[in-house]
């Protein structure tokens, strides 16, 4: 059974202690999805990079 695509793109948030991980999911027009994740500290400036 296939996962049905709700949202074209999408992002998920992992919270941990010291920072944060945040995945962005993108599916194509031909069902293709990539991912991408960036990381980022837990601090003030990290926060604001993750709100950027």
């Amino acid at each position: 059974m296939a996962l049905k695509i709700v949202y074209k793109i999408c992002c998920g948030i992992d919270v941990h202690k010291t920072f944060v991980v945040a995945c962005i999911a993108s599916t194509d027009s031909k069902g293709v999805t990539t991912y991408e994740h960036h990381r980022f500290s837990t601090y003030t400036k990290g926060l604001k990079d993750l709100l950027q």
